[in-house]
Parts: structure tokens; sequence; C-alpha cells
């Protein structure tokens, strides 16, 4: 974090407390992105483990008795 309000402070001429906020500001983004992601990974394995348990249950449906041509 230290690094990135350096880099603030010599990119933007960023007084050091307002440099300190950004560095603040930017760990906080990456972490909404990470839990985002991994949140997005948690739903997909879970809709996968749907579609794995309703497959197996296809076996076990009656034919159709639908109209014959």
């Amino acid at each position: 974090m230290n690094q990135a309000a350096q880099f603030a402070i010599g990119r933007g001429g960023s007084t050091p407390a307002d440099a300190q906020h950004m560095a603040v500001q930017m760990l906080s983004d990456e972490g909404v992105r990470q839990a985002a992601t991994l949140a997005y990974a948690d739903a997909f394995v879970f809709m996968a483990a749907i579609g794995l348990v309703a497959l197996c249950f296809v076996p076990l449906m009656s034919p159709s008795t639908g109209a014959k041509p």
C-alpha cells in the first residue's frame, strides 16, 4: 500500500494524506473485484451441481404419451 501511495504522490502531485486515501481505495476496489469473482465461481459450481442432479433423474422419467402421426 505504501508503494501505491508513493506512486500517487510522484505522479499526481497528491498530498500524502490524499495518496494514502487513494491507496486504501485501490485496495478496497481490488477486494470487491475478487469477492465478485469468487461469488460468480461459487454460483457457477452450484448451478452445475443442480444440473448434474437433474440429469440423474432423466432415466427415471416415464416415456411421453404424445399423439402418434
